[in-house]
């Protein structure tokens, strides 16, 4: 082969590296962009601690993440317990909910009918036991986590010097939605590239309604009617709603959803559940990508 068509194969081949690398680099301003559709991603646990080491941890005023971080390294430690993880993907502004549970189903009446303190009424002057006690009505309970959730993006743009203050006024108009295509004042070009230029700052909060609910099956009442045995379910619950702002990618702590203290199924040390959410924000891709093998 001649020097002449390696010299040229050499020019190509860098030119479609060149190519290549401008896709690239044009992705990646996509993918910062404000208008590029996204979805979040929220991580939702429960911790569990000993009362006093929990109470002793919270006296020391540390940040979310930092307590969240510590209580990580104590589960590593096994000083603490994980209690829960649940994962969900969702729309923004969309309500979503997520259910791991079990349906458990149990009598409420009975024929012949119960008194409350579980005696059998009598039917006569001289009452006489029947020979059975039917179920005649029931109820369905969902035990285990059930998590709803409503997550929002909330976009703010803030000026980084006085020759952009003219145009937050515009994107922050009341009769302005930098989001719609076309826009009357302020085109998307014109924010990006005041972005790229650090002439304002671009940054997301997410607005959350959560709202768990954990149901606990706990050792069944018994009553005795008469010669018979009739059991009846007794449940705890935990279960938390909150409305709060948070910052994406940063474990944020929301209360704690600790069993109650006549608890008849978690150990019987005092032990306070804390609970983190931690929500990410996921670009769209533009175009879906495919792994295609040819046979």
């Amino acid at each position: 082969m001649s020097t002449r068509s390696n010299l040229l194969i050499l020019t190509c081949s860098f030119a479609l590296g060149v190519f290549t690398h401008a896709q690239q680099k044009d992705s990646s301003k996509e993918t910062t962009s404000p208008f590029v559709a996204k979805h979040l991603q929220l991580t939702y646990e429960n911790f569990s601690l000993p009362l006093d080491k929990a109470a002793n941890l919270q006296r020391q005023h540390h940040s979310d993440q930092d307590l969240y971080h510590l209580i990580v390294k104590k589960v590593a430690k096994k000083t603490a317990t994980q209690e829960t993880l649940t994962i969900i993907s969702t729309a923004p502004s969309t309500p979503s909910i997520i259910e791991e549970i079990s349906e458990q189903i149990y009598p409420t009446e009975w024929e012949p009918s119960i008194l409350p303190g579980g005696e059998l009424p009598e039917t006569s002057a001289t009452p006489t036991l029947p020979e059975s006690i039917i179920p005649s009505s029931f109820e369905t309970k969902n035990v285990g986590l059930t998590l709803e959730v409503t997550a929002a993006i909330v976009d703010r743009f803030t000026a980084n010097g006085e020759g952009a203050k003219s145009l937050i006024e515009k994107i922050n108009a009341p009769t302005t939605n930098p989001f719609e295509d076309p826009i009357d004042e302020v085109t998307q070009e014109q924010i990006i590239d005041a972005i790229s230029k650090n002439q304002i700052h671009y940054d997301q909060i997410i607005e959350l309604d959560l709202q768990p609910t954990l149901v606990f099956r706990a050792q069944d009442h018994i009553i005795n009617p008469g010669k018979f045995q009739i059991s009846k379910p007794n449940f705890e619950i935990q279960r938390l709603r909150t409305q709060l702002r948070l910052k994406p990618f940063a474990p944020t702590f929301l209360g704690t959803m600790t069993p109650p203290p006549s608890s008849k199924i978690h150990s019987e040390e005092k032990r306070v559940w804390f609970t983190f959410i931690t929500a990410k924000i996921k670009s769209l891709p533009s175009q879906p990508h495919y792994n295609r093998t040819d046979k």
